[in-house]
């Protein structure tokens, strides 16, 4: 370089020098006053965005680069106490100031309060969670849209925002409403040299529980490992999920690893581990009693692209001894796609029933057999194409016998049985299924008209089906999915059959679960034939309030025996099957059948005549009428239109559907 331009070189970088020590002096000179005008802008915003006051007593910078704030107060449209904190020390990389960023070295909380209590229709916590339409800033359509690209600047922005050092003493936290309310007390919190320490005592329906958690945060990997523990042994509840959800859990151990984060080509990879020890759940939609698992464990990958998320195959789930290899994917771009199944690798009957989670399958205690089960799933849903919807599920045996029934009986449906209806949890009806019972009426002495109509309308492929139908159930998904509602079920009449026999009536996920695996074992080990299970079926279900039975219905709506049911009255009946007590609102006030119903008789007519179980002409001259006779009548009369409801409400309620 020239003489000359190695002058202007010394003299660039001296005027530079000169503007950044004005810069550094004016920053040092009126700091405070920058300082004060901050918290002015943030009080103002705090005030017209949500309508929070914001208060301290002191604000200003300590040394060269520490910032206190003293006795800082956010109280909430009503006056409420919002927050509350004594006192704040930070202690700011400067650098990174002059920057426009805020990064921290240091961070000291003392006596810090956060109070959220819903009372007379006033929400804190719904006031910071929505923010105010009109101020709402618009948000680049690809930065919200791309999950990838939005979760990875997330993360960064989490992860480079982390202290070195952090201490919070004596942190409070308290969130009520009209009927419960929750307390956390951490008396400490440090977060130094990468290791997180913290304790949690929970105050809740006047149970306290400690919780300790450590964890090991690595920001420059972007790594973590976390271990979370009750302080006693004992039945302890993980906090609020039991006060607010009425979900009791709890663990002995939990831990959680997240790899190394990698950001690569817009697409973000999650990777870990988990596992947890004597864990705990009592729901009353998961199982009527505590359903505990020994141990489980989980290894996954996942990405997360623009608008795609997936799970790799090479993901792995364990229960006890069950383990399972999960995949799935989902993508949206202007409609959505998903795939996805699970493998469960094939494991001696030993290992399977014993790992089954207690209290999910409570029906198969004791149960005991030889040979190995394997399971597999596959489904696939394009939201555009959902004719094409494919789920196939399937549990397979291989040398497969049953030593021990344990508690329950499978093969009991074979015999003679004393069979209990329960409705709300209670017994309401009890009666022998068997020729010891009047009322019990053999498949040969049912009408042909009446098997099929109840065959056509409720599990046309009962004869030809291992227990599930899946036509039927992608059928019932794709429905589902296209009225964005619950339409239509998918259960067949062996599953009707196992829930009505074997399990209770209680609208469960346990029920659901174990009403899988007793329909397998009944229809797949050939424990009863599928006449005995249709005669046993006909002889039990409910036809109407109180009536049990066929034998039972064809007296109580047309005074005949089941024999001698006619077309009509057959797919009358086969009609009111789902909703039984509901028989009244099918007629008028003059006790004919309502115009609506033209059209299922028309639609199961159809099905008969296919099947030939009528002619053509049968089906033609078909008259959607019947005459009721006997007890239905009666009700009938004394059931005016406006006693209707209130008669439904009272004295029956609606039937519970599959």
């Amino acid at each position: 370089m020239s003489k000359p331009g190695a002058m202007r070189m010394k003299r660039f970088g001296l005027v530079f020098a000169g503007i950044l020590v004005v810069f550094v002096l004016f920053f040092f000179l009126f700091r405070n006053i920058l300082l004060k005008a901050m918290v002015k802008r943030a009080g103002e915003r705090l005030k017209n965005k949500y309508g929070f006051t914001l208060s301290l007593k002191e604000a200003r910078f300590r040394g060269i680069s520490t910032v206190s704030f003293v006795e800082v107060l956010v109280k909430t449209s009503e006056g409420d106490s919002l927050f509350h904190c004594a006192e704040t020390e930070a202690d700011i990389k400067t650098l990174f100031l002059f920057l426009g960023k805020v990064r921290l070295n240091k961070l000291k909380v003392l006596d810090m309060s956060l109070q959220l209590n819903r009372r007379h229709g006033h929400d804190p916590l719904r006031q910071l969670l929505v923010k105010d339409q009109q101020n709402k800033k618009k948000i680049d359509k690809k930065t919200e849209t791309d999950w990838g690209e939005l979760s990875n600047r997330l993360l960064n922005k989490v992860f480079s925002s982390l202290p070195a050092e952090t201490q919070f003493i004596n942190t409070h936290f308290s969130y009520s409403n009209d009927t419960a309310s929750t307390k956390w007390y951490i008396p400490q919190l440090t977060f130094q040299e990468r290791r997180l320490r913290a304790s949690l005592t929970v105050s809740e329906e006047e149970n306290t529980n400690t919780w300790f958690a450590g964890a090991l945060i690595d920001p420059s990997t972007r790594s973590v490992s976390l271990m979370v523990y009750p302080g006693k042994s004992g039945r302890k509840n993980l906090p609020f999920l039991k006060t607010f959800f009425n979900l009791e859990t709890g663990f002995d151990t939990l831990r959680l690893s997240l790899y190394p984060l990698a950001y690569d080509n817009g697409e973000l990879q999650i990777s870990g581990d988990a596992s947890i020890k004597n864990l705990r759940a009592h729901h009353w939609r998961i199982a009527p009693e505590d359903v505990r698992v020994e141990k489980a464990s989980l290894f996954f990958v996942a990405r997360l692209g623009s608008r795609t998320l997936s799970i790799d195959s090479l993901s792995r789930f364990a229960v006890n001894r069950l383990e399972f290899s999960p995949y799935f994917s989902y993508s949206s771009d202007g409609h959505w796609k998903t795939e996805g199944g699970i493998r469960m690798k094939k494991l001696n009957c030993k290992d399977f029933f014993s790992s089954l989670p207690e209290g999910l399958f409570s029906g198969f205690k004791g149960f005991k057999a030889k040979g190995n089960l394997a399971y597999s799933l596959d489904f696939s849903i394009d939201e555009s194409r959902l004719d094409s919807l494919r789920f196939n599920s399937s549990l397979t045996a291989e040398q497969f016998r049953v030593e021990s029934y344990g508690q329950t009986n499978f093969a009991k449906i074979n015999d003679v049985f004393t069979h209990t209806v329960y409705e709300k949890g209670q017994a309401v009806a009890s009666f022998e299924v068997g020729p010891g019972n009047p009322d019990y009426t053999p498949l040969d002495q049912i009408s042909g008209y009446l098997q099929n109509a109840v065959l056509c309308s409720e599990d046309g492929d009962f004869y030809y089906h291992n227990g599930f139908n899946e036509k039927a159930f992608r059928k019932s998904i794709a429905t589902n999915i296209r009225e964005k509602k619950f339409k239509r079920g998918g259960s067949t009449i062996s599953m009707q059959l196992v829930k009505n026999v074997f399990l209770t009536r209680n609208k469960t996920i346990s029920r659901k679960l174990e009403e899988a695996l007793v329909v397998w074992l009944i229809e797949n080990r050939r424990l009863c034939s599928k006449e005995r299970m249709l005669e046993v079926y006909l002889n039990i279900i409910e036809w109407g309030p109180g009536v049990y039975g066929i034998s039972q219905a064809a007296r109580y709506y047309f005074n005949k025996k089941p024999a001698d049911l006619g077309l009509s009255e057959s797919i009358y009946l086969a009609m009111i099957v789902p909703r039984p007590k509901w028989f009244y609102w099918n007629f008028d006030e003059a006790g004919r059948l309502k115009p609506y119903t033209a059209d299922y008789f028309r639609l199961i007519a159809g099905h008969l005549m296919r099947r030939e179980i009528i002619t053509e002409d049968e089906k033609n001259n078909l008259i959607p009428e019947v005459e009721l006779r006997g007890k239905a009548y009666e009700k009938l009369k004394i059931a005016s239109p406006d006693s209707l409801p209130a008669l439904m409400d009272t004295e029956e309620g609606m039937a519970d559907e599959n």
